[in-house]
């Protein structure tokens, strides 16, 4: 989880530092998880607050990607498309060199076992084969890490996964 973090940290484009003082997204989710949370240790604006309906486009101009969000359904998303990609990504158990298989909601990681004093090879030879097949994965170590996006669809889902499955039977 601390290599996701700290890849999350540097895709931001924000300075990333390890002291508290950094108010800056992904170190707040850091802290968050690092507390054993899933949630940001974050309070509303007391302007946000004080609004009479905080989702009135009007008076929360600056905030209108939550609109879009609630809008489109995508923060009830997520939740409602974890089951089916656990169970897809958990059918990838019991494949050549897959050691574990873990998830929490939509986001994955199939640990692949090392060649023998090549550390992280396995595992980006399966990203590049994914990539091959327009399929993309991140890697850390000999772990392949998926995050797909909450507009997701079941058949994504699938074309992922099975492009996954065929890459790591080859990376055998």
């Amino acid at each position: 989880m601390g290599a996701f973090y700290l890849w999350c940290a540097q895709a931001s484009n924000e300075p990333f530092e390890w002291h508290y003082d950094n108010g800056g997204f992904y170190n707040h989710l850091g802290r968050a998880f690092s507390a054993g949370h899933l949630y940001l240790p974050l309070q509303p604006s007391p302007e946000l607050l004080a609004l009479p309906d905080p989702w009135d486009p009007q008076r929360n101009a600056g905030l209108g990607t939550l609109d879009t969000y609630a809008d489109e359904g995508l923060l009830t998303r997520g939740a409602s498309m974890a089951p089916v990609f656990e169970e897809s990504v958990h059918s990838l158990k019991g494949l050549p060199n897959v050691i574990d298989v873990r998830n929490i909601g939509l986001v994955a990681g199939i640990e692949l076992a090392p060649i023998a004093g090549e550390p992280g090879k396995r595992a980006f030879q399966v990203f590049l084969d994914c990539w091959e097949k327009g399929v993309l994965v991140r890697t850390t170590g000999d772990t392949v890490a998926l995050s797909p996006p909450l507009i997701i669809e079941p058949q994504h889902i699938d074309q992922i996964v099975n492009t996954l499955r065929d890459a790591i039977k080859r990376a055998a």
